[in-house]
């Protein structure tokens, strides 16, 4: 039996991640998950961490929203004031008028 296995198996059942012992101690996943594999503590271990990655990600993809929203609302802003600008210009002219009538038409 191979001396890190020992060590392995407490790191597990601290809830530590197949990623984190790897990290830790060299071994690699598809090693641990042989070990693992029909241990019930461990998939309990797992079902936690999915469970409690999920909430992370979650609460990442939320921020990443929030963020894109903020950054898409001020670049919104800025087309629009930049439209309101370019109107102003040729509003009077009868081709660019022409366009938006051929536009509005299709």
């Amino acid at each position: 039996m191979r001396q890190d296995k020992d060590i392995a198996f407490k790191l597990r059942k601290e809830g530590k991640t197949y990623r984190q012992i790897q990290n830790e101690l060299g071994i690699s996943r598809s090693t641990l998950c042989d070990w693992f594999k029909n241990e019930d503590w461990s998939r309990h271990i797992k079902n936690n961490n999915n469970t409690k990655n999920i909430s992370i990600s979650i609460d990442r993809l939320l921020k990443l929203h929030e963020g894109n929203r903020e950054k898409y609302s001020k670049l919104y802003e800025i087309a629009e004031g930049e439209a309101i600008k370019e109107f102003e210009i040729f509003r009077k002219d009868p081709l660019f008028m022409a366009g938006l009538m051929i536009y509005a038409g299709e």
